[in-house]
């Protein structure tokens, strides 16, 4: 039996309602006295006579409001049927079915994925523009047309435009349920199966805890910090900050806060790259300001980069320095993002459960180790960094590199090697024991990633990931 809510609102409407037939009835006998000139005093001898008026009065309006609502039923009901009358009627001959959509993220989901195959069972074609701007109200909208009309730029959906990227998201026939060349990360190190959920709770704290003690672990999370303001300009539709704050204890770092001209609680995305005016759009490097693009789509984001290290060509992040590193250097990357992730959080305007992070290449390898390792990360995306240990793609691969997973103390010689064949430090003891990165793709589970694939990472990549897969197949998805 479905619980009846009584709502504070619903309760002061009734209360409201009471009370103005109750001083209405108090009225009437204030009426009588003055019309039939009897004793004052009855207006509180009568008050009895008051209170079942002021009920019948209510009873009265209750079933007024009662009548009202079933004929506005009705109403509503026989006007769709109408409609829908109408459109049956004039789409009878219909060849080609034009709709304009006009809204945001929602009406994305709303129109793209069954819109084709309803209009393709019809017998007809559907062209659909959308005028899509990250999370706009109609009022701005509105604005929009009426003040900067030249500036709408629908974006017009083919009816291919999901059938395009649908096939990506499955394993092709030749990669499907195939494994080979990886060992599974449902089985423990000691060789006992993941069987449940409860084993891999167990076995995922296995693993991470593993890669951790290998790659040296992290010092405490910087979680009460929050950004500090060193710049601000207006750009376009969205506010462009530039902060600074400590992405390691002992080093601060700079970047670039993006906030759009919207209220409530946003998603937002970490970027990283080698250093952050790339992702906003400064530099001039096409294709990759990941920040920017996210920004004019609704998301809150910040854009990171190791500005320092790359101009003296040693990249990365050296905890507590490059002399004396006690953590592998792409970890102490994750460990940055982390404590950005943190700082994040607290911005006003962010969704502190919705906060993901993208980067390609050397960033890629960044967010990968990053929101495998630090489970608050809701979502990620990996532009070609190399998904897994490979010597054959040249120095694309580079996981052997000393800004990398092949950390050792300067000064190093022979970087920017083809192989890993005289990689030192962590590296070469990963590749001699079989550990690889796909175990740590197995720590999303079941949070989504994307691996958008390339020179480094092409469709045979599907063989590793189809162990993270199965961990989500075990987990119910």
């Amino acid at each position: 039996m479905k619980d009846i809510i009584i709502t504070s609102r619903r309760l002061k409407k009734e209360i409201y309602i009471l009370s103005t037939c109750f001083i209405f009835a108090f009225l009437i006998n204030i009426f009588s006295i003055i019309a039939f000139k009897t004793p004052w005093y009855e207006i509180f001898t009568q008050i009895g006579y008051v209170l079942v008026i002021t009920l019948i009065l209510y009873l009265l309006v209750a079933i007024a409001r009662v009548v009202a609502f079933l004929i506005k039923k009705l109403i509503n009901k026989f006007t769709l049927i109408f409609l829908m009358f109408c459109i049956s009627i004039f789409s009878v001959h219909a060849k080609q079915i034009k709709l304009l959509a006009i809204g945001n993220s929602f009406s994305s989901d709303a129109i793209e994925y069954y819109l084709y195959g309803l209009a393709e069972a019809n017998g007809d074609t559907i062209r659909i523009e959308n005028m899509y701007v990250g999370g706009c109200s109609l009022e701005k909208h509105y604005n929009n047309a009426v003040n900067n009309p030249d500036k709408i730029t629908p974006d017009e959906l083919s009816e291919d435009s999901w059938r395009t990227i649908a096939p990506y998201f499955y394993p092709p026939k030749e990669y499907l349920y195939c494994f080979h060349g990886y060992r599974t990360p449902l089985q423990f190190y000691d060789g006992t199966l993941v069987k449940d959920r409860t084993d891999w709770r167990k076995r995922r704290e296995e693993i991470r805890s593993r890669w951790m003690e290998m790659m040296g672990e992290w010092p405490p999370i910087l979680d009460q910090q929050e950004f500090e303001i060193i710049g601000k300009e207006k750009r376009e539709d969205f506010i462009q900050y530039k902060v600074r704050f400590y992405w390691t204890p002992n080093e601060q770092t700079e970047g670039y806060l993006l906030v759009p001209d919207k209220r409530g609680k946003k998603p937002a995305v970490i970027t990283v790259f080698y250093e952050p005016e790339t992702a906003v759009g400064i530099g001039g490097k096409p294709y990759r300001d990941f920040a920017y693009q996210l920004v004019k789509r609704g998301f809150v984001t910040l854009s990171l980069g190791t500005s320092e290290t790359t101009k003296n060509k040693t990249y990365s992040i050296y905890y507590p320095n490059r002399e004396n590193a006690t953590i592998q250097p792409l970890s102490a990357l994750a460990y940055a993002a982390a404590n950005a992730l943190e700082a994040l959080s607290k911005v006003e305007d962010v969704d502190p459960e919705r906060i993901g992070i993208v980067g390609h290449s050397y960033g890629g390898k960044w967010a990968m180790f990053a929101s495998c390792l630090y489970d608050k990360f809701a979502c990620a995306a990996w532009v070609d960094p190399g998904i897994v240990f490979d010597e054959t793609k040249g120095s694309n691969v580079n996981y052997w590199e000393p800004w990398y997973l092949g950390y050792y103390q300067p000064p190093w010689d022979k970087t920017w090697s083809k192989t890993g064949e005289n990689a030192k430090g962590l590296y070469p003891r990963l590749r001699k024991e079989g550990y690889d990165l796909h175990e740590l793709h197995a720590l999303m589970a079941p949070r989504p990633f994307l691996v958008s694939g390339g020179s480094s990472d092409p469709v045979e990549r599907w063989i590793p990931l189809n162990h993270t897969i199965a961990v989500n197949k075990l987990l119910g998805y």
